[in-house]
């Protein structure tokens, strides 16, 4: 795993959490007044079962939960 960037998400590169689950990134240009939340990602829930959506700033830091859930770039 790598740092998160953006141009490659952009690209189709893959993405998965810090804790290596999977992430589809849906939007990245969300409007938001406050610039926070401009990324949305699927991400698979901790079962495995089911994605959630969790946003994100456009350096791929997470919003609204813990510092696991920051997204990375995967390894190819």
């Amino acid at each position: 795993m790598s740092e998160f960037d953006l141009e490659k998400v952009k690209q189709g590169k893959p993405v998965v959490t810090r804790d290596g689950r999977k992430a589809r990134v849906i939007c990245y240009d969300r409007v938001d007044p406050k610039r926070r939340g401009n990324l949305i990602a699927l991400v698979l829930g901790s079962k495995r079962t089911y994605e959630q959506i969790i946003q994100y700033d456009l350096n791929g830091r997470q919003i609204d939960f813990a510092k696991n859930c920051d997204l990375l770039m995967a390894d190819d």
